[in-house]
């Protein structure tokens, strides 16, 4: 199967000659803001693989091009040591995840070795999830951090009736999220703890026996 690639590349604008990058008149600083380094993606039907900061373009370039060319994930690795390649990526080689395990996998792939990763405490969060079996079979949802459950991936979804608030000062919340009235019974109000893993007890706790 044929790989794609998606990458940013990074660049530095050069001031043109006789260009003022001191202070301004009047004391104010000339900011040029910094584009950030490269970042790869290596794609392979629809599924991003391998994912990492090369240390400079040419090795990106390098990279880009033995993917391209077929390389499976073993030889990419030994060629481009700076991607994050993971276990179940390997798996997912030899035969395709279903779902919704594969989604799962590359959310906490994003959160963890994305362009963009996530709060310790959201990772935290998604890796207790994602311990626990009943929520492993349902789709992880997330806005602003905060995680709910559905039966489907869609949209439109199909709430279970559980949200999980990771908040700024390393405490979670759990509350009721539109869905099943017997969780709404369960969760009469938000219940604070103070862990990732209590929140997830919790939230399981409280769906109902014939959830999945």
């Amino acid at each position: 199967m044929q790989g794609r690639v998606r990458g940013a590349v990074g660049r530095v604008e050069h001031p043109e000659p006789g260009r003022r990058t001191g202070p301004r008149p009047g004391g104010h600083p000339l900011v040029r803001r910094r584009r950030p380094p490269p970042y790869l993606d290596l794609y392979r039907g629809g599924v991003a693989l391998a994912l990492g900061r090369p240390p400079d373009l040419a090795a990106a370039v390098r990279a880009a091009a033995e993917w391209l060319d077929g390389a499976d994930l073993a030889a990419i690795r030994r060629a481009a040591p700076f991607l994050h390649v993971q276990g179940w990526a390997f798996e997912h080689e030899r035969a395709p995840l279903g779902q919704p395990e594969l989604h799962w996998r590359l959310r906490l792939q994003g959160l963890g070795h994305g362009r963009h990763p996530g709060p310790d405490r959201v990772l935290e969060l998604w890796r207790a999830a994602f311990a626990e079996p009943r929520l492993r079979r349902l789709y992880p949802i997330s806005s602003h951090h905060n995680l709910w459950f559905s039966t489907g991936l869609g949209p439109p979804y199909e709430s279970v009736g559980l949200l999980i608030v990771p908040h700024s000062d390393g405490t979670y919340e759990v509350r009721y999220h539109r869905g099943s009235s017997a969780v709404a019974e369960a969760l009469p109000e938000p219940v604070a703890v103070a862990t990732a893993a209590e929140a997830v007890a919790v939230a399981v706790a409280a769906l109902p026996p014939q959830a999945p």
